[in-house]
């Protein structure tokens, strides 16, 4: 979290065995620390600054930018900085486990997951007291 991957110069392709030989590990070392898997990474790259070469070298997809909002003390705030948002998958199934079944076994049966605290199936979306209502009354802090 809040790490900078940055070679300056130096020889070809060393940023992107350096990052491909972290992502081969990634989802094994947490797994081990955490009890799950990962199946996608993300990384933000400023354009301003860098190009993010090594990671469209390392098969990341360009997803779009961000709105220009960063972290500070918990809270989200506009400081108009939009940045490159890019994404890999980890596993050749990932889209379809992360997008798929709320059970998929890759993700429940690991030792530490804990059964979900709300059955999605049984949820009421529709209707005043419904899930949909409930979240249109949330304020988006990072609007003005």
């Amino acid at each position: 979290r809040d790490s900078v991957f940055c070679l300056l110069g130096g020889q070809a392709n060393v940023a992107s065995a350096v990052l491909s030989r972290c992502l081969k590990r990634l989802s094994d070392d947490y797994e081990q620390r955490w009890g799950h898997p990962v199946f996608l990474v993300e990384t933000f790259v400023d354009p301003s600054r860098h190009r993010g070469t090594c990671y469209l070298a390392s098969n990341f997809t360009v997803l779009g930018t961000t709105l220009g909002y960063g972290r500070v003390s918990g809270r989200y705030v506009h400081h108009g900085k939009q940045k490159l948002c890019l994404a890999r998958l980890l596993r050749r199934d990932a889209l379809s486990i992360l997008s798929g079944e709320f059970d998929h076994p890759a993700i429940s049966s690991t030792p530490r997951r804990k059964a979900p605290l709300i059955n999605l199936n049984n949820v009421n979306f529709e209707g005043d007291s419904g899930l949909l209502a409930r979240l249109s009354q949330i304020c988006d802090h990072r609007k003005p």
